[in-house]
């Protein structure tokens, strides 16, 4: 086995050996050529590919066009951000009150354990500090309609619930406001089987 294993490493060498000598001599008979000077035109460079010279360009172009969109005053959202104000705690609370008047007891609740079904989840990794003020539970349009015409006159968030199955927080309750759930909104109002 040691014979074998002696025989290969001494190919290994003769061949490596004969491989470098090739090449030496071959660099030294292109070192051994005169090099004009002057004599004649410059040789032509190799001139870069017209492909680098197009991605060159067109990563330029992207990062002046990203700047012009980011810094640029017309591109940026024209909202101020003092203009989204929302209702304070005790005028959530009114809201509640009217809701309440306008549509029973029944249909709205400001319970604890209602409001953390309605603005806490279990499934989601985004869950935030705050809760809904109350849960509304409409029966109909026309009362979707009159918590929505309530909320926009006092200025309250409206987060929409429906099983609350939700893993990316979306009925989550940043600002508080009213979670309408549509629990009892049950009922087929049309059906066309066409569409």
């Amino acid at each position: 086995m040691s014979s074998i294993i002696r025989g290969l490493r001494l190919q290994f060498r003769h061949r490596f050996l004969t491989r470098q000598i090739a090449s030496t001599r071959f660099a030294a008979a292109q070192l051994s050529r005169p090099v004009p000077i002057n004599n004649g035109p410059e040789p032509q460079r190799r001139s870069t590919s017209p492909w680098i010279n197009l991605l060159l360009a067109a990563g330029l172009g992207s990062i002046v066009t990203g700047s012009v969109i980011l810094y640029h005053p017309q591109s940026q959202d024209t909202r101020n951000e003092k203009e989204m104000v929302y209702a304070t705690r005790e005028e959530m609370r009114k809201a509640v009150s009217e809701i309440q008047r306008k549509l029973g007891e029944e249909s709205i609740s400001t319970d604890d354990e209602d409001l953390v079904t309605h603005g806490y989840s279990e499934w989601s990794s985004i869950n935030i500090d705050s809760l809904p003020v109350a849960v509304a539970f409409p029966k109909s349009t026309e009362e979707v309609a009159t918590i929505a015409r309530i909320c926009h006159e006092y200025r309250v968030p409206m987060i929409p619930y429906s099983g609350g199955s939700s893993v990316e927080g979306h009925f989550s309750a940043p600002f508080g406001g009213v979670s309408v759930d549509f629990l009892h909104m049950d009922r087929i109002v049309e059906f066309h089987p066409d569409e």
